[in-house]
């Protein structure tokens, strides 16, 4: 005698999403206006440069930046787009 037996398949699907690092606002001192502040490393890949030409950008006071009180630099998401 054959015994009926029910298989249940279910399938999952997991989507793991990436998120940059929490969104710092703060006040930009020459813009005078509280934006959103990013590292360098983001800054970088909005303008699609190197770090080097970032570096440049900021010592000829083209983009503002603040220093964290770790020690970090935060690039003015404003700077990067005047012209």
């Amino acid at each position: 005698m054959a015994h009926k037996v029910t298989v249940r398949v279910t399938r999952i699907r997991q989507r793991i999403i990436q998120s940059r690092e929490p969104v710092l606002r703060q006040q930009c001192l020459s813009c005078r206006r509280e934006v959103e502040m990013l590292t360098s490393a983001e800054a970088a890949r909005v303008l699609e440069i190197d770090h080097q030409t970032l570096a440049l950008l900021i010592g000829d006071g083209s983009i503002h930046t603040i220093q964290t009180v770790s020690g970090n630099i935060r690039v003015c998401k404003e700077s990067l787009f005047l012209k």
